[in-house]
């Protein structure tokens, strides 16, 4: 009979690896940098990253349409 692991244990055994996103881990990693910075840097490319996807399936969708019109007499 084979045991589960229970999901508690999991997360605090990996809770070092989970400890923040990469943007603020290597902040505090470098010499010098502070914190704020790599959560300035991780806030703004959790904004922009919907505004990219929205807009690159729009520029996709407007291409396909302007393809597909006739060309004007």
């Amino acid at each position: 009979m084979v045991r589960r692991v229970p999901p508690l244990l999991v997360v605090a055994l990996l809770a070092g690896a989970a400890w923040a996103c990469d943007s603020c881990k290597n902040a505090v990693g470098q010499n010098g940098a502070s914190l704020a910075r790599g959560f300035y840097w991780s806030i703004l490319l959790m904004v922009a990253t919907p505004f990219t996807i929205v807009g690159g399936v729009g520029a996709v969708l407007l291409w396909l349409y302007r393809r597909a019109r006739p060309a004007p007499d």
